[in-house]
């Protein structure tokens, strides 16, 4: 057999201006008519400092290597002879992890660390020699960098913040956001809105909330009102007491009110309840 062609690379995990890091296989396939002995490759900079030659299909740990770009030499050579060297150019290796800055602020108004609504985490990243490609947390992805995140998620949580490079090198920060951008509510009354048998001088427990026990109760904003008899309340930042006097047996009673939280969010109360008949006094027939 007359084989004076050497052989021909036909594709290699690693092209042209790729970005790698860590351990890293290197592979290629080529085509010959004739058996293939020797399939090697090296890395080598432009200082000039090269790999020793390893098989083909074998991995490298980039991190023995400085950052840098790199061209990888392949070499093919079959049993005839015939030697092939390709070249992969411009290979960017790069196990430098970015750099990651976070700042948070927010516009809105603000209580004893929690933000109404929304609350904005600026982030910084660098990387060198790829570059910084995106900035991402569990639930978004922004390959604008500087990016400006704006979270409106409520409650009180750790969100983590992750900046990827172009060799997929990661830095991640944890920053603590305390988001109330919902308004309280009562969550329980005892005896329950309804109930058609309460006393003349009934006193009313009010349970109430405010979004993932966001920013608490403002009792200076907060009021309740009672159409008949009268009424006292004593406020809690998670609790009202309404203590009722002077109502009438049977009579109808609205018990209404707005509940305020320390951001400034409303809740409107509506309570009805009816008051136990009077007694019926007993006769007696001679």
């Amino acid at each position: 057999m007359v084989d004076n062609t050497p052989p021909i690379l036909q594709n290699s995990n690693i092209n042209n201006n790729s970005n790698i890091s860590g351990n890293r296989e290197v592979r290629a396939e080529f085509t010959d008519i004739s058996s293939i002995n020797i399939r090697r490759f090296r890395f080598r900079n432009s200082s000039g400092n090269q790999t020793p030659w390893r098989q083909l299909n074998s991995s490298l740990d980039t991190k023995t290597l400085e950052d840098g770009r790199y061209n990888i030499s392949i070499q093919a050579n079959d049993t005839l002879g015939n030697l092939k060297e390709t070249r992969i150019l411009n290979v960017t290796v790069d196990n430098t992890n970015p750099q990651l800055s976070l700042e948070v602020y927010s516009t809105n108004a603000e209580y004893e660390g929690w933000v109404n609504n929304s609350q904005n985490v600026e982030i910084t990243c660098t990387d060198s020699p790829t570059g910084p490609a995106n900035i991402s947390t569990s639930d978004k992805s922004n390959t604008t960098i500087p990016g400006n995140l704006t979270v409106t998620e409520s409650g009180n949580f750790t969100r983590n913040i992750l900046c990827t490079d172009y060799a997929g090198n990661t830095a991640s920060q944890d920053t603590r956001l305390a988001i109330d951008s919902k308004g309280p509510k009562v969550s329980n009354a005892v005896p329950s809105n309804g109930t058609q048998d309460i006393s003349r001088n009934p006193t009313i427990s009010l349970e109430l909330e405010s979004e993932q026990d966001g920013s608490g109760i403002d009792p200076s904003e907060s009021a309740i009102s009672i159409d008949k008899g009268s009424a006292s309340v004593d406020w809690s930042e998670s609790s009202a007491q309404v203590d009722v006097s002077n109502l009438e047996y049977s009579e109808n009673v609205e018990i209404t009110g707005t509940v305020v939280d320390n951001l400034g969010h409303r809740e409107s109360i509506l309570l009805n309840y009816k008051v136990k008949d009077e007694p019926q006094q007993e006769t007696s027939s001679g």
